[in-house]
């Protein structure tokens, strides 16, 4: 599943939440196919549920219950992102990656990144090191993905290890990078095993 796939109740995730019983009945619904789960999302998001937006932006992202709307589901996306979840400023950022609006994409996944959301971080990461609309920076994505890799991202780790071991022209970083990956390999496959789906640390 996309994006939203399995989001965990967590603080980072929902600042607020003003009925978790309610909001954990609708997401039951929701899974049942029953279509009363929208109207039950959107009035707990009036309430300031920021979970229910980032479902509601999931399933109008998705299709299903309703149609799918790229609006509206960006919508509610910048909803639950002013409400503080830096996972929805992440989805914004690569949102718009996707739809080549590089501005807003930086924006986006700085704000996250500067409060120290690691998925963020390592999209930053991969943006200066590959050029993705801005002027290549080696150098700059290295730091964005070690800062990534300190705060838990086992995919931005595999993707220094990577970077590391591309620089032919100096052995021992070569070398580090070739070890880092070693580590690396099996904590992902822990993970991907063991962590709920849509974890973090595989962001």
């Amino acid at each position: 599943m996309a994006l939203w796939s399995k989001i965990a109740n967590t603080d980072r995730h929902a600042p607020y939440e003003p009925d978790p019983i309610a909001h954990a009945q609708a997401r039951r619904d929701l899974d049942a196919g029953n279509k009363e789960a929208i109207v039950k999302f959107k009035e707990l998001a009036a309430e300031g549920s920021v979970l229910s937006m980032l479902d509601l932006a999931r399933v109008y992202k998705e299709g299903g219950c309703v149609s799918a709307d790229a609006t509206e589901a960006e919508r509610y996306l910048r909803q639950a992102a002013h409400a503080g979840s830096y996972f929805a400023y992440y989805c914004l950022g690569v949102i718009y990656l996707k739809q080549k609006r590089y501005d807003e994409a930086l924006s986006a996944l700085s704000y996250a990144s500067g409060k120290g959301y690691a998925p963020a971080t390592h999209i930053l990461g991969r943006i200066y090191c590959e050029g993705i609309g801005i002027t290549k920076d080696k150098m700059r994505g290295e730091k964005y993905l070690a800062r990534a890799s300190a705060g838990g991202s086992l995919i931005a780790r595999a993707a220094l290890a990577h970077l590391l071991m591309q620089d032919r022209k100096r052995p021992l970083r070569m070398a580090r990078g070739g070890l880092l990956l070693l580590a690396t390999i099996p904590q992902i496959l822990v993970a991907a095993i063991f962590d709920n789906p849509g974890s973090d640390r595989m962001r």
